[in-house]
């Protein structure tokens, strides 16, 4: 719908727009936490019946250790990054410079960078983030 996922399983789940921050950590903590307690069954269960193919993945990428898959999205990201969208500013000659979880490039080049960002990952996973642009001061 909008592209927000916390946004979507609100919706789902009948939780009201105020509760955004707090419902973002059940997210995470869903995804990303060793045992499904049971406060989670809800999100898990809308999640199942949603997204059944992503869920199955999630699951087994846990299984043998949950924090495999933390590991493997910030693998697959980094793939992204590094041989998609460096590659393709390298050749359109977009100077820049990487900085922990963002790209940092001048104000011309902005727009392209998010162009390439978007394209890479819909390429690369079906799915466009949602990304921050913050001008330096």
């Amino acid at each position: 719908e909008d592209g927000d996922c916390y946004n979507f399983f609100m919706k789902e789940l009948g939780e009201k727009p105020e509760k955004r921050a707090q419902f973002k950590l059940t997210f995470l903590v869903y995804l990303f936490s060793e045992w499904l307690y049971p406060w989670l069954r809800n999100l898990d269960h809308v999640f199942q019946r949603q997204f059944p193919e992503l869920h199955k993945l999630i699951k087994e990428k846990k299984r043998g250790d949950y924090r495999d898959l933390a590991i493997y999205l910030q693998k697959l990201e980094a793939q992204i990054i590094i041989d998609n969208v460096i590659l393709a500013a390298k050749s359109k000659k977009i100077p820049l410079f990487t900085i922990h979880d963002g790209i940092l490039v001048k104000k011309s080049d902005v727009e392209t960078m998010v162009n390439l960002i978007k394209e890479a990952f819909q390429k690369e996973v079906g799915l466009v983030p949602n990304l921050k642009i913050k001008a330096l001061a």
